[in-house]
């Protein structure tokens, strides 16, 4: 069973590009799967066909067929929280359980068996594209057994994800709720740690994406992806030089755009090169700097797109 995971912080550009692989053949999409329990069975949050997911036809036959009791959502997602937390991550990627934990982690490993395993049959795909980004999650998923785990670590230029943090949107799975926004201080910590954290997950199968690259040249960086996953034949469904048919979905939380259909034209955004205050940028670049520079990213700002 492969999965093909992106890791990396959030904002990061993930939900485009699993939608623009869910259209290879065989590669079967379902977003923030982490969330599965709190945002999925245990809510009326939507699902990417805008069913709520508790009444979705394919999340129903996954929990019947993984023998997954919806009331039993609240306790798999109370072993989330106590077990997906950056402080475990070394732990957790030397295959071992955090202290006092060990059951908890038996228990979440028998729940999350029977929940990937009842995906792919339902799905019949060949590779499961989860966009759940946290290092930990994917630490854990490395544990499964018969797993082929493969981790896509996204990045995305730490002043990007500054400003696209501290915008106000409604998410589009749950009516009435706001996205969370931080303060680009707060996104600069947070892009060091859940980047950090990426990388220690290089005892797997590991491939470095920047958004940058996938949307500037989209093809290219979609071949190197599916290169990776083990398909060198196989490639997106594209209507045109850099725009995509994105077809119909399944996958679980994550940003707004998880909602696109039809010709989706890819192209570089620059946005927050006219919109992130100086001071704001400079603070950003201070506490990132060394990653920044090691994922090739430059001091000077783009061109904001006319």
């Amino acid at each position: 069973m492969r999965i093909l995971y992106l890791a990396g912080l959030g904002r990061n550009g993930s939900t485009i590009v699993s939608n623009v692989l869910g259209t290879a053949p065989g590669l079967f999409p379902v977003g923030e799967v982490r969330s599965i329990w709190s945002h999925g069975f245990g809510s009326g949050a939507l699902c990417g066909c805008s069913t709520p997911i508790p009444e979705c036809p394919f999340w129903s036959q996954v929990a019947s067929v993984g023998g997954l009791d919806r009331g039993g959502a609240q306790r798999s997602a109370d072993l989330h929280r106590q077990l997906v937390k950056l402080r475990h991550l070394r732990a957790l990627a030397s295959g071992e359980a955090p202290v006092d934990l060990e059951n908890d982690l038996a228990e979440y490993l028998d729940v999350l068996s029977r929940l990937y395993r009842a995906i792919h049959e339902v799905a019949g795909c060949d590779v499961i594209v989860d966009s759940s980004k946290a290092a930990p999650y994917a630490a854990i998923l490395a544990m499964l057994e018969a797993v082929d785990l493969r981790i896509v670590h996204q990045v995305r230029d730490a002043r990007a994800s500054a400003h696209s943090w501290t915008r106000r949107r409604e998410h589009t799975d749950l009516q009435g709720a706001m996205m969370p926004q931080y303060p680009p201080w707060k996104t600069a910590l947070l892009w060091n740690a859940w980047n950090l954290g990426a990388e220690k997950l290089r005892s797997n199968p590991y491939h470095r994406l920047r958004y940058e690259d996938f949307v500037g040249a989209p093809r290219a960086e979609l071949r190197r992806v599916l290169d990776f996953a083990g398909f060198p034949d196989r490639d997106a469904q594209w209507v045109g030089e850099r725009t995509a048919a994105i077809g119909g979905h399944h996958m679980v939380h994550g940003n707004p755009s998880r909602g696109m259909r039809g010709p989706v034209e890819l192209r570089p955004d620059c946005e927050w090169a006219g919109s992130l205050p100086r001071t704001s940028e400079a603070l950003v670049l201070a506490m990132t700097l060394p990653l920044h520079l090691r994922y090739g990213y430059g001091l000077g700002r783009p061109r904001p797109r006319p």
